[in-house]
């Protein structure tokens, strides 16, 4: 008798941070359970996909959705007949009916879903250990200078006051900016015109602007989480900004290894 595969889907969804913490949790939980892993990025925020930037090893996976038999048991069942379906702003609203908990109940569907805006239990070293940037993504990502402190100016959703930004003004009066708000690196170096930036914004919040294609702006933000996790100091405008806190937690030396 031939039983089939058990697979592990992880859906991304909302910021780079939020959807490798999504995916390191994944990871584990598809190493805990045995179970092959399909990571699909293809929301209207990351587009080009997981595996135009990054691949797996050591760690059983499938890079197409086609590979898993549609006619398999699926957890949450909201997403029977729909592996496909990206994850997009539409998943908060019905969230509910997305909840991930393999641990609170029996399980046994053949193939398991993590939304994107689940609950997740996040080891970025795990994460790192099986992730891989592809080597045209990793030859086009210059090393920066890991001596020069980095600051995190994010404009689109996160407030700051005075205060905030004159304590990191103090912290970093020279340093290399990572931002996706003009205005704010702008001011930023009105102030301090001997820094640098990173990876310029076109026009208003970079990531909502149509000017540059969904590939410069994932380019973007990988070099701006390289070079965050590589200095030996780095500080955001913004004290609960998750995509600093997970640079500083993610090896991302082992993401430029080849195996």
């Amino acid at each position: 008798m031939n039983v089939p595969p058990r697979y592990m889907i992880s859906k991304g969804w909302e910021g780079f941070a939020d959807r490798l913490q999504c995916l390191s949790y994944c990871v584990a939980t598809a190493k805990l359970y045995n179970r092959i892993l399909y990571v699909d990025w293809t929301d209207t925020i990351w587009k080009d996909g997981f595996y135009r930037y990054f691949h797996l090893v050591d760690l059983p996976h499938v890079t197409q959705v086609t590979d898993i038999d549609e006619t398999l048991t699926v957890y949450p069942n909201f997403w029977k007949h729909k592996l496909m379906l990206p994850a997009n702003e539409w998943a908060h609203d019905i969230k509910e009916q997305l909840k991930f908990e393999p641990t609170v109940g029996k399980h046994y569907e053949r193939v398991w879903v993590h939304s994107g805006v689940s609950f997740r239990a996040y080891n970025m070293p795990e994460l790192s250990n099986h992730m891989r940037l592809n080597s045209d993504i990793a030859k086009a990502i210059e090393p920066t200078d890991p001596d020069m402190p980095v600051v995190h100016l994010r404009g689109n959703d996160r407030s700051f006051t005075e205060e905030q930004w004159k304590e990191l003004r103090e912290k970093a009066p020279t340093a290399m900016v990572v931002s996706d708000d003009i205005k704010l690196v702008e001011r930023w170096l009105e102030e301090s015109p001997s820094s640098t930036v990173l990876s310029y914004p076109k026009e208003g919040v970079y990531h909502k602007t149509i000017t540059p294609t969904k590939h410069d702006m994932n380019m973007a933000v990988l070099r701006d989480f390289i070079a965050i996790s590589k200095a030996k100091e780095a500080y955001a405008l913004n004290d609960k900004s998750i995509f600093l806190k997970m640079a500083r937690i993610t090896n991302t030396d082992n993401w430029r290894k080849t195996e």
